[in-house]
This record gives structure tokens, sequence and C-alpha cells, in this order.
């Protein structure tokens, strides 16, 4: 009789184990679960803040239109051929306003925020932390430690290879979103004065 009631001891204590064992699983599954879930949607977000910036930048010229006698697409100069011999808009690059200058050196964000932005390399090494409206109002719901940043290379038209030239005609942008140092979502964009030009001379018809 003794010894069945110590074996029903031990069976008790090893089924306890057993169940918190068991427990200790099933809370580590949720936890993961909660965490990857949480993952998913800190991703989603950020990727959103990179959409915005892109559609951003997409919507600014590559540079300042200005009068050039040469072709906008080709870079053929105008000769007399019995056409109206006036030379149509193209795109050049636009000089760095000082004010948008100072923003891109300097380590604070200014009231205007991104309003004054005019051509796309305007917003070369531009960072915010946290993510700002292009009026400069901080959005709503982000967290502090969240860093938007891009950056923008000059790059041969034709093949893509990086440029020094200082007046280049494709520009390689890339909007990454950060959290302390970790990478959340990132798109790389071309953008070229091409489309510039069309929409330009679709302008002035």
């Amino acid at each position: 009789m003794n010894k069945r009631r110590a074996l029903t001891l031990i069976e008790t204590v090893l089924a306890l184990a057993m169940v918190a064992g068991m427990g200790v699983a099933v809370l580590s599954a949720i936890g993961a679960a909660a965490r990857t879930d949480a993952g998913a949607r800190e991703r989603r977000l950020a990727q959103t803040l990179v959409e915005d910036m892109i559609a951003e930048i997409s919507a600014v010229p590559v540079a300042r239109q200005t009068i050039s006698g040469s072709d906008a697409i080709l870079g053929i100069p105008i000769t007399g051929t019995g056409e109206s011999t006036s030379a149509p808009a193209v795109m050049e690059p636009a000089a760095i306003d000082p004010a948008v200058q100072s923003l891109i050196t300097g380590s604070s964000i200014p009231s205007e925020g991104r309003l004054r932005f005019a051509s796309v390399r305007d917003y070369a090494d531009w960072v915010e932390n946290p993510p700002r409206h292009r009026n400069g109002e901080p959005m709503e719901g982000f967290p502090a430690a969240w860093r938007r940043a891009v950056s923008v290379q000059g790059i041969h038209p034709l093949n893509l290879s990086p440029t020094g030239s200082s007046n280049p005609r494709a520009y390689f942008v890339r909007v990454e979103v950060t959290s302390h140092g970790r990478l959340l979502a990132s798109r790389e964009i071309i953008r070229t004065d091409a489309w510039d030009q069309i929409t330009s001379r679709e302008e002035d018809r």
C-alpha cells in the first residue's frame, strides 16, 4: 500500500512537470508568434515611409528647367531647318539653394522641412530622425528611434555607372528606414531628365 502511494506521488510529480514544460513551450510559441507579427507590422510601416519619400522625390524634376540652344533629349545643336529655331526647354542642373545646403550639412531640421527642395539632388544626404512630413511636421505614430535617410548618386544614363560630373542627367536614389541601426525597409530608383523634358514639352504646347 505504501509502495503504491509512493508510485502515485511520483506519477503526479512527473505529470505536473510535463504540464509545466508544455505550458512553457506554448508561452514561448505565443511570444515568438507575437514578435514575428510585430516585426512584420514594423516592416510594413517602414516600407510605407520609404514609398512616401520615393513618391515625393519622383515628383520633383531632376534639374531646373532653363532655355538652351540644344535639343532637350539628344543634346543636338539646333540649326536652321526651315522650322522654328527657337530653342526648346532643357533641363540643366539647378544650383542648390543655400538654405537647402544648410539643411544637408546642418544638424537641425528647419520648420519648412523639405518645401524648398526643387530638384532630385536637393535630397542628397537628407536624414530625418524621427520621420517628418515634407512641411517639417513630425509624423505621428513613429518611434523616435526611427531614421529615414536618402542618398543620391549621379550616374551615366546609358551604362548607369557612377559619375563625378557636375551635370549628371541621371541619378541613382536610395531611401532607407532604420531603427537602432537595423534596416527595416529600403528601395532604389533611377531618375533621369527624360521624363522631365517630355512633360515640359507637353506643358509648352
